[in-house]
């Protein structure tokens, strides 16, 4: 059985190597990282990497809601990652709001407007009712099918039942709709999910009420 505990100071370049191989064929990452605008798989690699790294280090990092999920009697190997919020996160300071965006400048150059409205698009889905947002969950292909991924669901969504709280993702392929309403997760909105602009792939908005 995988083990999960919380996010230590260290495991940001492990993170980062896990989640870019986790969402090395993700529809919405191969959308803003296109195969095409790299020379090679290492490069993309490399990018999807800083990416997240980015990810964690302002969006989600600060709030010491994020966990990893470690094979059984494994000496420090991480197998996967959740990157959550809780309920109330303030927003990002204007310096650190400033110094995140000249870094996605840097890893997507002219697909920043496709990013950021994006962005713009799904927060408006978001629900106001307070909540835990799952951001990022992914597994290395590696260990596929090891229960990683559902120890981390297990871990926080015992927190949210146990505090009351609701829960909210955006399921990035169709195919993890099933596996996100084991745990609780319903598509909310338009059961068609919702299309990205200028043409991207469609993302779920999915809800759960605590239990």
């Amino acid at each position: 059985m995988p083990t999960t505990r919380s996010v230590a100071d260290g495991d940001a370049l492990q993170i980062t190597a896990v989640l870019s191989r986790a969402f090395a064929a993700d529809p919405v990452m191969g959308w803003f990282f296109p195969e095409a605008a790299f020379p090679d798989e290492q490069a993309r690699s490399e990018c999807l990497a800083a990416f997240f790294g980015t990810l964690l280090e302002f969006q989600y990092g600060p709030y010491g809601a994020c966990e990893v999920a470690i094979p059984d009697q494994s000496e420090g190997t991480l197998a996967a990652a959740a990157l959550w919020t809780p309920p109330g996160s303030p927003e990002l300071s204007e310096e650190d709001e400033q110094t995140m965006g000249l870094r996605m400048v840097e890893l997507v150059g002219d697909r920043l407007d496709r990013l950021i409205s994006s962005y713009r698009l799904l927060r408006a889905h978001v629900p106001d009712t307070p909540h835990w947002y799952l951001g990022v969950l992914g597994s290395d292909p590696a260990g596929k099918g090891g229960g990683y991924g559902a120890a981390l669901l297990r871990s926080r969504l015992a927190t949210c039942d146990a505090d009351g709280v609701p829960a909210y993702l955006e399921a990035s392929k169709e195919a993890n709709i099933g596996y996100y309403e084991r745990f609780g997760f319903a598509v909310h909105g338009e059961a068609a999910g919702v299309e990205l602009p200028d043409g991207g792939p469609v993302v779920w908005p999915m809800w759960r009420d605590p239990r």
